[in-house]
């Protein structure tokens, strides 16, 4: 009699199973059924719905085009740098910062360019007596030292000529740079002065 009970416990479960996917499949078959015909659309309405195309009257396609931003105020895009034009560049005149990052003891030369008046009037060249300084090993750092003339301001303008030679003999040298025409010294408008800040 046991055996019997046992045998029949599966055989119960699986047609419990079919009753329950049986009844499931029953009601989502109504459901479908109800709300179907709401649903459908016959093919002559859709034919209605579509304008007939004659050869009088020619078919246009109307596609929205977005329209770019042209606002003055539009922040979207960055706009590149504005590069400086010649008589910008030509007001930028200031001190001259400068250091030596190197491992040699440097001298750096300045050739000032002189006022066109002033070279005309003497007859003699467009640049100024030569100056210089000497920097040891490291000297000014990553900042930099700000550097005078004894008996004159010393002010950096366009055209103004520097390099820097080793002091040790083995012949290294740094430029020449040319102020505003050269990508050092570095024009800097916050301190209004020119750096130059030698590197190895």
């Amino acid at each position: 009699m046991k055996d019997i009970k046992v045998k029949w416990q599966p055989t119960i479960a699986v047609i419990a199973g079919l009753g329950i996917l049986t009844s499931v499949g029953i009601w989502l078959f109504s459901q479908l059924t109800t709300s179907g015909p709401a649903k459908l659309v016959k093919r002559d309405t859709i034919a209605n719905q579509v304008p007939e195309v004659t050869s009088q009257q020619p078919l246009t396609i109307q596609v929205p085009i977005k329209q770019a931003n042209t606002s003055a105020n539009s922040t979207d895009k960055a706009l590149p740098p504005a590069k400086l034009s010649a008589d910008a560049i030509a007001k930028q005149q200031g001190l001259l910062r400068a250091g030596n990052l190197t491992d040699y003891p440097v001298r750096l030369a300045l050739l000032s360019k002189q006022e066109l008046s002033a070279s005309k009037t003497s007859g003699q060249s467009s640049y100024e007596p030569p100056a210089h300084w000497d920097f040891e090993p490291g000297e000014g750092g990553n900042k930099g030292l700000t550097l005078s003339l004894p008996k004159q301001a010393l002010t950096i303008k366009r055209g103004d000529i520097l390099v820097a030679f080793a002091q040790d003999g083995s012949r290294r040298y740094w430029g020449p740079y040319v102020a505003g025409d050269t990508p050092f010294p570095k024009w800097n408008p916050v301190a209004a002065e020119w750096q130059l800040i030698l590197q190895p």
